[in-house]
């Protein structure tokens, strides 16, 4: 049975029963296996995107509990985003000292996961280079560079400065003709890919015009690009209205446009609808992830939104929060699911 037919089964699952009890839940989770050889080849790897230096420790304590429920297996295919999210573009050098870093790559070394660093593009492109430089010396082991977060946002063409993330003006043409240059010019001497900001698809009209221009920009810039560089695709996906059909094909329909063999990094995805019930997140958000999965292949990475909040009045989202001590509902149920894909 493949992917496609497992997410099927998992609509079909959920509107015969609505509950997400802990009995239901997990009959969903054993019915979305990968049964053929051929299908656990093609899958691509996944993980969690981190806050990072949020709250580092408990943020890793609670991570090393998380991880000891998942298996070898899952372990040999999972990446960590760090920093993730907002983070990224305010995390500089003072938020990481050595102790710290050493706090996820313990970890890493502990249960042999690798991890991807989001590159910040409010700080110089040499202290980036030097602190990536000390990730590697604590013994970080990344995958691939993503090259700042989400600049197709209105936050940043029309600069929204009293967000701490936003310090200048950024578009699609001053991304590629100033930012990523100067970039690359310190960052090539790390030998690892780069992967590029594309935008989500967008069905209304209010940024659709925007979105697209973006990303018209950017298949064009990685199509055109020559030499040594290894260009991958970053892609944010939320379901923010559990009531309509998810755009999942706006994957295929990207990769279709870009250079074959081009790697498409989902690096943010989750259930962001404040109107499902509580009980009900984790099946919503196992169905998003796999609707998203089933777009993937082994060349592609798909990242859970987020790790750890803690936030007073709790998160969904997260799959740690101290108001659990530790694993949320969605966080067991992302659990399972990553465990049932690499048997």
């Amino acid at each position: 049975m493949n992917i496609r037919i497992f997410t099927i089964l998992i609509v079909c699952l959920l509107s015969w029963n609505c509950s997400t009890s802990p009995e239901s839940l997990e009959f969903l989770i054993e019915s979305v296996q990968i049964d053929s050889e051929q299908s656990k080849e093609n899958l691509p790897r996944v993980g969690f995107n981190c806050k990072a230096s949020y709250n580092i420790v408990q943020q890793t304590a609670f991570a090393d509990q998380l991880f000891s429920t998942l298996s070898d297996k899952v372990f040999e295919n999972m990446v960590l985003r760090i920093p993730g999210g907002t983070r990224s573009q305010k995390d500089f050098a003072v938020d990481w000292p050595d102790q710290k870093m050493k706090l996820w790559t313990e970890l890493q070394k502990k249960y042999g996961y690798t991890m991807v660093y989001v590159v910040n593009g409010n700080d110089t492109p040499a202290n980036q280079l030097e602190i990536i430089r000390r990730w590697q010396k604590n013994g970080a082991e990344f995958e691939f560079l993503e090259m700042m977060t989400e600049y197709y946002l209105p936050k940043f063409s029309k600069p929204n400065l009293s967000k701490p993330e936003v310090t200048r003006r950024v578009d699609e043409k001053i991304y590629t003709d100033e930012i990523l240059p100067a970039f690359y010019s310190h960052l090539d001497s790390l030998d690892l890919p780069y992967f590029l900001i594309f935008a989500p698809a967008k069905k209304n009209k209010m940024g659709q015009e925007r979105y697209a221009s973006w990303n018209d920009h950017m298949i064009d810039y990685v199509s055109q690009q020559e030499g040594n560089r290894e260009l991958g695709v970053v892609l944010h996906l939320y379901q923010k209205d559990c009531t309509k059909p998810y755009d999942f094909a706006q994957i295929s329909r990207l990769r279709y446009k870009l250079p074959s063999e081009t790697s498409i990094a989902v690096t943010e995805l989750g259930v962001l609808d404040s109107e499902v019930p509580l009980e009900n997140h984790p099946a919503e958000s196992i169905e998003h992830i796999s609707g998203v999965l089933k777009e993937l292949n082994e060349a592609d990475y798909l990242m859970d939104q987020v790790l750890y909040h803690d936030y007073r009045n709790g998160s969904r989202t997260a799959d740690l929060h101290p108001i659990y001590g530790g694993i949320s509902p969605k966080g067991k149920a992302v659990v399972e699911y990553y465990n049932s894909l690499f048997k």
